[in-house]
């Protein structure tokens, strides 16, 4: 998943880099978070 979307990142846009890299640290952040909480 990582891997594939960072191949991908480099072959696209930058503006799709920019959209998987905060939805790749939103779910880390968030998960994070949870961690954190509990």
């Amino acid at each position: 998943m990582l891997a594939q979307g960072f191949i991908i990142c480099m072959q696209e846009s930058l503006h799709f880099c920019e959209e998987w890299m905060r939805r790749m640290y939103l779910c880390f952040y968030r998960r994070l978070r949870s961690i954190l909480d509990n």
